[in-house]
Parts: structure tokens; sequence; C-alpha cells
């Protein structure tokens, strides 16, 4: 259960961070709109004045068109990448824990069946055949839900197999 609310945790930071990234890269998107207009105005009217071209705000310019291809690489990243194989590493943690918890629930209506059976034996002075349906009891209710389990556990585990062969191809 801890291992699966790490797995949670660190998806949920690549995520947050995705989404930090792609507002940070839309706004400086907006700002290199206007600071590419005024840059150019600014060398169009030193060039006109004939003074020495002004090209101070080029270098603004660049350094934000930098760290937006870096924004935007990071993205790239976290998309293809890092959050797929987080995603990948959940649903094998998920699938870990609900096979777990079938498995004990099996055991818990194992032990439930043979006490039930233990206290019928007990009642029972002779040897006598009894024909006992477990499955509409407790018992039967716990291995019904291990086994939704179980089949749940097993689609987690199909869904990280095709995770990863799209990761990895």
């Amino acid at each position: 259960m801890e291992a699966q609310r790490q797995t949670e945790h660190a998806l949920g930071r690549l995520q947050k961070a995705e989404r930090a990234l792609s507002q940070y890269t839309n706004e400086t998107g907006q700002k290199l709109t206007v600071l590419r207009d005024s840059a150019l105005d600014a060398i169009i009217q030193s060039a006109a004045s004939g003074d020495k071209l002004d090209f101070k705000t080029l270098s603004e310019l660049a350094t934000l068109e930098n760290r937006s291809r870096q924004a935007s690489r990071a993205i790239e990243r976290l998309v293809e990448r890092l959050i797929p194989f987080a995603q990948l590493v959940r649903l094998r943690e998920e699938s870990h824990a609900a096979m777990t918890r079938a498995r004990t629930l099996e055991q818990v209506a194992q032990e439930r069946a043979e006490k039930l059976l233990g206290q019928l034996r007990d009642a029972v002075s002779e040897e006598v055949v009894l024909p006992v349906d477990m499955s509409k009891g407790v018992s039967g209710a716990l291995l019904a839900q291990a086994s939704e389990l179980k089949r749940r556990a097993i689609q987690l585990s199909e869904n990280a197999d095709t995770i990863e062969k799209t990761v990895r191809g």
C-alpha cells in the first residue's frame, strides 16, 4: 500500500510539472510575440534615425526563446517518457496490491470455511454426509470478491504491458 501511494505521488508530481511547464510556455509565447515586435521596432527606429543600431532587446528575446524551447523539451520528455513510465509503475503496483488483497481474501475465506465445517462436524454426532454450499455464505462472497480482484489485477498488468510496449516501441 505504501509503495502504491508513493507511485501515485510520483505520478502526480510529474503531471503537476507538465501543467506548470505548459502554463509557462503559453505565457512565454505571448510575451515573445510582444517582445519580438518591440525588438524589431527598436531596430527599425534606430536604423531610421541613423543612430547606432539598437540590438539590446534581442538578447532578452533570445534568452526568452531559449527558455521556452527548453521548457518545451522538458514537456516532451515528461509526456513521451517520464509520465508513461510512472503510469506503468503505478499500474504494476496497483496490480500487485490487488493480487495481494485477493490472496488475503482467499485465505480468510478458507479459514472461515474450515471453521464452519469444524463447527458442523462438532454439531453432528454421527458420520453423516451433509451437502454444504459455501458459495452462498460469507466465504463464497469473499471468494467472489477475491476472484474479481484477481481479474482486475490481471487487467492492470495487461494494461501496463501495453503501455510498456508503446513506450519502448
